[in-house]
């Protein structure tokens, strides 16, 4: 089963739920009598579900009952949710980049939500973009060295061909083109 991955920065959907329930989304309604069920935004469809976690359930029919539920869900298509952060989405757009030889976003001339958008995780933004965009002015990381245009500001892309786009960059210096 797959899961479907939600930054709890942009989670507003859910009923109040008692602690250590499960949730779902799925792409069509499901119709489980204990569950509470509403419609949300669209991730692996706009259904949602919620019931207890079979692990945590003492009683043993009522274990069982939840054991049904996920079956049933399991049946129906619907994936997990899975709460990240925007701090949790950083450490793995930076572990990515380490693997291609950066010790920052900066340094490869990317910022992390470009790469984490990249990489298909739920990196949040604000309206100003300003307080969840590591790697740019005021995140304490204002200047930063290029090795052809000394000190310059962490917009700036060092190495880069003129005219080309900030994708075709990002993917040369990630190494999925290699230069000719």
């Amino acid at each position: 089963m797959s899961e479907v991955l939600v930054n709890r920065a942009d989670w507003a959907g859910a009923p109040d739920l008692p602690e250590g329930w499960l949730i779902v989304n799925a792409p069509r309604p499901l119709r489980c009598a204990d569950d509470k069920e509403w419609t949300g935004p669209f991730r692996h469809g706009r259904f949602y579900a919620a019931g207890p976690d079979p692990d945590t359930v003492d009683d043993e029919a009522e274990r069982e009952r939840a054991r049904s539920r996920v079956r049933s869900w399991e049946e129906n298509d619907a994936w997990p949710v899975v709460f990240t952060t925007n701090a949790e989405i950083e450490q793995q757009v930076l572990a990515k980049l380490a693997g291609h030889g950066y010790h920052s976003a900066a340094e490869a001339g990317v910022t992390v939500p470009d790469i984490a958008r990249e990489m298909g995780l739920p990196w949040h933004e604000t309206t100003d973009g300003s307080a969840t965009r590591p790697g740019r002015a005021g995140s304490g990381e204002a200047k930063r060295e290029c090795r052809h245009h000394g000190e310059v500001d962490d917009d700036h892309f060092p190495c880069r061909a003129p005219g080309e786009s900030a994708e075709l960059f990002t993917m040369r210096r990630l190494g999925y083109i290699r230069d000719v």
